[in-house]
This record gives C-alpha cells, structure tokens and sequence, in this order.
C-alpha cells in the first residue's frame, strides 16, 4: 500500500518535479505516481479543494497515510522565510462567528451549539503514532502550531486577531482541512511546511517563494530516500 503526497500548488515542490521528470503544469485532482511505495496528488489551495479531493482519491484508492507538503507564513520571529518546519497542531482559525465586531471561534461557542467534536476542540492534533525511531526526515523538523484560514492575513487587525485567537507559529490555507479528514478517517498524516513569508501587511515583494520551494523539493527528495 502506498503513502499519498498531497500539496496545494505545483510551485511549491517545483525544483524536485523537474528532477523527477514531471512538468510544472499539473493537473489538480489527478494521481500522479512517483514510486512503487507513494503517490503525489495537487489539490488546490484552500479548505475546499483539499477536502475534495483528498475523498475523491479514497474513493478509489488506498493508502497507509497522507503526508502533506506546502508553503506556510510565520508569525514566529525565531521561524524565518526558507526555515522547515512540521505543523503537529492546527486549527481552522478563522470559522467562528463575529458578535457585534467580536470573533468567537467554534470552540468557545455555547454547549448549545451542534458541532463536529474534532473542530469544537479547537486544536487538533494527528492521529499519528510513531514506532520506533523517527525518521531524520522528521526528527531535524521544528514542531510548530500552525492555524488554516479561508483568506490568507495581510492586513494588520487581521494579523492581530489571528494572534490574540491563536498565537500561532506559522498559517496556511490547507492544513487543518487534510488533518481533520485524516483523523475521521484513522490515517496516518503528517504536515510539513516550507516558510515562504512572514505574515504581515501584505508585501509579496518580500516573499520567498523560490527558496521556500527548492527546501521543501530537497525535504521531499530526503523523505522518499529514507
């Protein structure tokens, strides 16, 4: 059985597809086959598209886990753009509801209110067990938090509210969306993320992306050697 490689844009692992004899244009949803032991599948940025596609493939396939690759930004001083890291809890960290100008997540909602128990958690953590020694791939990661939102912070009260809600190390668009459908569904699933910007008042001058994708191809070429 093999390991899913999931990720949101082909840019983000673009140095190791053209190593691997892939184009840069991949099709979103499409199964992609690197080896006998992993397949790689685009899904797309967002909540959405990752929870589409990510149950469109157990439609028809089978997998022993699901390991999640992508770009992230940093709230963190100490994490900066180019550094790796591994998301081990994570949140959706903009679903709640806005009282009079108030954000309250799902998780601090009244008992009275309906909701998947995974989410009204607020924080979630893989279903993961480690057995025996861990990897080097994953040992040499910094472990971060790491909040998943449907509009990506670039404004100043943005950035505030996600910290006073969170204090997150690192944000994405995808992450808690493949943790959650992993953890319904008892699957492995680890997430690893390439910090490609701080997260501040938007500016994608100071944005580096080309670096972030060449250390997440060279963390994905390790991962598939070990």
């Amino acid at each position: 059985m093999k390991e899913l490689i999931i990720v949101a844009t082909d840019i983000e692992i673009k140095p190791f597809l053209l190593k691997n004899g892939f184009t840069d244009d991949m099709e979103q949803g499409k199964v992609y086959t690197i080896s006998d032991r992993f397949d790689l599948m685009i899904t797309g940025p967002g909540i959405p598209q990752t929870l589409l596609y990510l149950a469109a493939y157990f439609q028809e396939y089978l997998a022993k886990g699901v390991i999640q690759l992508g770009f992230a930004g940093s709230y963190n001083s100490d994490i900066e753009p180019g550094m790796m890291v591994e998301t081990i809890e994570d949140c959706f960290g903009d679903q709640g509801i806005d009282d009079r100008g108030t954000f309250i997540p799902f998780h601090a909602l009244t008992e009275n209110v309906s909701m998947n128990s995974g989410v009204a958690a607020g924080w979630l953590r893989s279903l993961w067990i480690e057995k025996g020694e861990e990897k080097n791939c994953f040992a040499k990661l910094r472990k971060v938090k790491g909040i998943t939102v449907s509009m990506g912070s670039g404004s100043q009260g943005r950035i505030e509210l996600m910290l006073t809600s969170w204090s997150p190390d690192v944000e994405t668009m995808e992450g808690a969306a493949a943790l959650l459908y992993c953890n319904e569904n008892d699957l492995p699933f680890r997430q690893i993320r390439s910090v490609s910007n701080w997260v501040e008042p938007r500016d994608f001058s100071r944005w580096k992306t080309e670096l972030a994708a060449q250390k997440l191809s060279e963390w994905l070429s390790l991962f598939i050697r070990e």
